[in-house]
């Protein structure tokens, strides 16, 4: 049986998809609505790509049925910036796109679905300065069984987030000469201080040991590095 990716010519799909195939997955595929496959770039040909919209059902349920995938990566959405310009299109590709993945994985019977979604899920309505376990819930992660002692788990990463300021000064620390300047936007502060809480991965940490893998400098060496190797697919 098959992997299906949804967005997986994106930032983050692209990456799943070089993922699987390190792991020896065969010809995962990708459903996007794109056509543009940049970000794949040199493995573009060793996945099978299959163009369609979320929005429509019909091509979820063709893809799904024709693949009949043993899961699927949620990862397609319309992001920020392109959602307020069209809420309407938002609304259809990602409230109803998710709805779509979600009931033709049920109706073939595909046995998982993992979802990524991001701290907008959250709003800015929350109780506290800290978002923990029990602020929404959350698909269960794989872990060790016998340490599993809550219904769900929230994995936060970097604690804490480093700063615009502090990326910036640790990309000119590697870069010399860098030119990198931004204008913070005072109306934006009252959004962004309830979007730069912390997060209380905890639970995670002491019942099954799990801690990020990297920390906020090796992403901005593996960035870099990533930058410099591949530049054309950012473009």
């Amino acid at each position: 049986m098959a992997t299906l990716i949804t967005g997986g010519t994106g930032f983050i799909g692209a990456e799943v998809v070089r993922l699987l195939l390190d792991r020896g997955e065969q010809r995962p595929v990708v459903f996007h609505v794109s056509g543009n496959t940049r970000r794949l770039d040199d493995v573009a040909d060793q996945a099978e790509l299959v163009r369609g919209d979320l929005s429509n059902f019909s091509h979820v349920l063709d893809v799904v049925k024709k693949v009949k995938p043993s899961v699927i990566y949620h990862l397609g959405a319309m992001l920020s910036v392109p959602s307020d310009a069209d809420p309407s299109a938002a609304f259809h590709v990602n409230a109803m796109g998710t709805f779509h993945v979600l009931e033709a994985a049920r109706l073939f019977d595909v046995p998982q679905v993992l979802f990524s979604s991001s701290i907008s899920t959250y709003g800015l309505d929350f109780e506290g300065e800290v978002i923990d376990d029990t602020t929404i819930q959350r698909p269960v992660l794989q872990a060790p069984l016998g340490n599993i002692k809550s219904v769900n788990y929230l994995l936060a990463g970097i604690d804490p987030i480093a700063s615009a300021g502090e990326l910036a000064d640790m990309v000119r620390a590697r870069v010399p000469g860098a030119q990198i300047d931004f204008q913070p936007n005072p109306a934006l502060y009252p959004i962004l201080a309830k979007l730069t809480v912390r997060f209380d991965d905890r639970r995670a940490r002491e019942e099954w040991n799990w801690a990020p893998h990297y920390t906020q400098e090796q992403i901005v060496d593996d960035f870099l590095s990533e930058m410099r190797l591949h530049a054309h697919r950012y473009a």
